[in-house]
């Protein structure tokens, strides 16, 4: 295995060990969570000799942060929320979980993996 195999391996690991921590929490909760680790990980990107350098360092690394987040947002948005859609029979419209009857034709709802709890 390669050493980028096993850095893979142990993100999905560390995110399946966190996602039981934030799942059901507020999004504001979840969002703050995610800033202040964030925050603690840019913080410890440091030059201690050049306090400015510190500050150009930190700015690249968020900027090379946000370009990875963004990669990931579509495969993420494809693997956890679109299989929990309900898709409208009727008319096709998808919905989040938790509604019974399309808000288009008021037709009920179909769930590609039965109607979750």
């Amino acid at each position: 295995m390669s050493d980028l195999s096993k850095q893979a391996y142990e993100v999905m690991e560390l995110v399946k060990a966190i996602r039981p921590l934030l799942s059901g929490r507020a999004p504001e909760v979840q969002g703050a969570v995610l800033a202040d680790l964030l925050a603690m990980w840019l913080a410890g990107h440091v030059n201690a000799n050049d306090p400015e350098d510190s500050d150009r360092i930190r700015e690249l690394a968020l900027q090379m942060h946000v370009i990875g987040v963004r990669a990931l947002i579509k495969l993420n948005y494809q693997m956890t929320v679109e299989p929990q859609l309900a898709a409208c029979a009727a008319c096709g419209a998808k919905h989040e979980i938790g509604r019974i009857r399309c808000l288009a034709c008021g037709k009920p709802l179909v769930f590609p993996h039965g109607r979750p709890n």
